[in-house]
């Protein structure tokens, strides 16, 4: 059973790129601000995010995410998505906190057919730190919960 889950996780993410629409957008976060790239289909949504915590001003705490997202769009124009979410920050001194868990996205894809507004929300029970001790804004950067943002899609 295992093997047949991680087989369809590659499968995803691999054939994905063929039939889907590319995005670039932006979302902030109640610490960070975000700048992602992705692509959807009708049924997937795969994105890759970087992330800032310019709330607090701070630059040096960059944080990566990233999502696999299955499309629910039976409330057409409104765009459930749910699945298992990543997130890591790190910094210079080599320290780093990892974290996994799952994510809930709702957009609303009706401007236009290629702007769509989102809010994600996430909980990520588990998490791993490494490293040189990395500052308390780091797992407040990790753990925030909620991101609203917009996407362009090509």
């Amino acid at each position: 059973m295992k093997r047949r889950a991680l087989f369809a996780l590659i499968l995803i993410t691999v054939a994905l790129p063929i039939s889907a629409r590319a995005y670039l957008g932006v979302s902030q976060g109640l610490v960070s601000t975000s700048v992602e790239a992705g692509y959807m289909t009708r049924s997937f949504e795969e994105n890759l995010s970087l992330s800032l915590p310019l709330v607090y001003g701070n630059f040096s705490l960059p944080m990566g995410s990233a999502n696999i997202l299955y499309r629910i769009q039976r409330l057409n124009p409104l765009v459930i998505g749910v699945g298992p979410a990543a997130r890591i920050a790190w910094h210079a001194d080599g320290g780093y906190i990892l974290a996994g868990g799952a994510a809930l996205s709702l957009s609303w894809e009706a401007l236009r057919g290629s702007e769509v507004l989102f809010a994600e929300f996430s909980y990520l029970p588990f998490s791993t730190e490494q490293g040189a001790a990395l500052d308390p804004l780091a797992a407040r950067e990790i753990g925030q919960w909620v991101r609203i943002g917009w996407r362009h899609l090509f």
